[in-house]
């Protein structure tokens, strides 16, 4: 009867170890992406002129920007809900591209969900390109591997106002 207890209680134990694993690593994926995500729409408009958003739906951003060395390029933020992954175990992870100056970077992280909602002065959605002060992004991430029939989320939304956009 001990014995048994004791598999049981290093069962339960090893079960909380790879969750708590898969749910870290679920976070570093989540934070890799809206780091990179944060320092591209900082940089929006930035030295690009009267119009600097070519593209602004709910899936895809087109803008263009300065990057660290003065350089303006033009970035690309796109989820493609119909691009799974090649290793995908996780039914819901799809791929989130970035295009930056026309080199392509698949972001295969475990993003399930990834939007763009846009705002004009008044704090109200639009869809008027030259009218957008302000701009939300979205994004799930689940673990790429389930523990069980369970995957690990991370949620992250926030409100990003470039300055050549004010």
């Amino acid at each position: 009867m001990l014995l048994l207890s004791l598999m049981v209680m290093n069962n339960r134990i090893s079960q909380n170890s790879a969750q708590v694993t898969l749910s870290e690593m679920t976070r570093q994926s989540m934070s890799a992406v809206s780091d990179i995500v944060g320092h591209d729409l900082r940089r929006l408009g930035s030295g690009a002129g009267a119009n600097p958003i070519a593209v602004a739906t709910r899936n895809r951003l087109v803008f263009n920007g300065a990057q660290e060395d003065n350089a303006v390029v033009q970035v690309e933020w796109f989820f493609d809900d119909t691009l799974v992954p090649a290793a995908a175990d996780n039914p819901r992870e799809r791929v989130l591209l970035r295009v930056a100056d026309g080199d392509t970077t698949r972001m295969e992280m475990g993003v399930t969900s990834f939007n763009f909602i846009y705002f004009d002065a008044a704090g109200d959605t639009t869809a008027v390109l030259n009218d957008i002060r302000r701009i939300r992004v979205q994004m799930m991430v689940e673990s790429k591997s389930p523990i069980g029939d369970e995957f690990s989320q991370a949620y992250w939304e926030a409100d990003h106002s470039p300055r050549a956009l004010q």
